[in-house]
């Protein structure tokens, strides 16, 4: 096996079909002129930098074509259609129940649960993959508010907060189906 055979693999995973198994031949290739004229030690050193560098490359390429096809717009509309799902909770239990209104309340997050999910299917109509973004983003949030919040919460409501509102969003994409098309 070449010199970083993994990185190898992982490369041709990440490029196209044919281009990694290109590269890595063009590489192959310059090792074994390298290997002659230099030795061992430094072509194979050499080849390792040359795929690590292209890996590196690919991740990047990859990263960046996954972040241009999230849906930014809808998620972030449904993010702030959450915002307000939120505060209208707050204002309405507040009303009708008002140690529910608390921020730092269970049950104000499952009165928020069905309104999470329907904001989430409506983004799913927009695009299949914003309900799981949205997700991903309360997800991230919640654990930030956790980790440097300055409120004394509960560890019931830490749990709630990381897994009530992006289980609603994921819920809330996958009532989302597309109509089947029958051959």
């Amino acid at each position: 096996m070449t010199p970083a055979g993994w990185a190898a693999r992982v490369l041709t995973w990440l490029l196209r079909e044919g281009d990694g198994e290109a590269l890595l031949g063009d590489l192959a290739e310059e090792h074994l002129r390298r290997s002659i004229s230099d030795g061992a030690r430094v072509a194979a050193q050499r080849y390792r930098r040359e795929v690590l560098t292209s890996l590196a490359a690919a991740i990047r390429l990859r990263a960046s074509e996954c972040a241009r096809s999230i849906p930014w717009g809808v998620v972030m509309a449904a993010y702030i259609l959450v915002a307000v799902l939120e505060i209208a909770a707050r204002l309405m239990l507040a009303r009708v129940w008002p140690p529910a209104s608390a921020p730092a309340s269970v049950m104000r997050l499952v009165v928020e649960f069905p309104g999470i999910a329907l904001i989430a299917y409506v983004a799913s109509r927009f695009d299949r993959a914003a309900p799981y973004v949205l997700g991903t983003l309360m997800l991230v949030a919640a654990s930030l508010l956790s980790i440097f919040g300055h409120e004394q919460t509960s560890g019931v409501y830490v749990l709630a907060i990381l897994t009530v509102g992006p289980l609603a969003a994921v819920l809330g994409g996958m009532l989302h189906r597309h109509p089947r098309v029958n051959p």
